[in-house]
């Protein structure tokens, strides 16, 4: 839970956006980054990383990120 929470934090400092209680989300290329702080915290086999075309609805995320 002590990694889960620190995983957490790192994303939301790397900009994501958690749009539900496991699940970030930016428009822009992280891959390096949420995989280097997975290593970090030793959780990288428990990451799925998804590379999405939209969300619909997304008001929500657009919002968020100001586009």
């Amino acid at each position: 839970k002590v990694a889960r929470t620190a995983l957490s934090q790192k994303l939301k400092l790397l900009g994501c956006y958690q749009l539900q209680k496991s699940v970030f989300v930016s428009p822009y290329p992280c891959n390096d980054e949420v995989v280097f702080v997975a290593n970090v915290f030793n959780v990288l086999p428990f990451i799925k990383i998804i590379e999405a075309t939209s969300i619909a609805p997304d008001r929500e995320v657009r919002s968020h990120f100001d586009i």
